[in-house]
């Protein structure tokens, strides 16, 4: 994975968005990669907690404008890209472990609801 981080340290997961140059927004790579990471927590019986947070300046700032542009006339990428980040989002808020939203900067957009599928959230000033 590579726009996405997934980590361990003891019974806590850390999954983190690693996009900072472009404040963590969401394209289909890293929506797909963010469930993946999903399904890796959820059969590791170890994890009994799960932070999500972004690399960089800002939390998520919702879907990638840039990406959304290159696909702009192809109808089947973007519903496929609404059909992942939904995967995603969902995966999120069913998962049997609460998942803490580690919130600094920007959370805008899907950014906002990417934290609100969070059980709990804590931002920064």
């Amino acid at each position: 994975m590579k726009k996405t981080r997934l980590s361990k340290q003891g019974a806590v997961a850390t999954l983190t968005l690693n996009r900072p140059e472009v404040y963590n927004s969401l394209d289909y790579e890293t929506a797909e990669e963010f469930e993946k990471a999903l399904r890796e927590v959820e059969v590791d019986r170890r994890i009994k907690a799960l932070v999500v947070r972004g690399e960089g300046k800002s939390f998520c700032t919702g879907a990638d404008l840039k990406y959304f542009r290159i696909i702009q006339d192809d109808r089947s990428a973007g519903r496929n890209f609404v059909l992942q980040n939904n995967r995603a989002f969902d995966g999120l808020e069913n998962i049997r472990v609460p998942v803490i939203a580690a919130v600094h900067g920007h959370g805008l957009a899907g950014g906002c609801e990417l934290l609100q599928t969070c059980d709990l959230a804590l931002a920064s000033t």
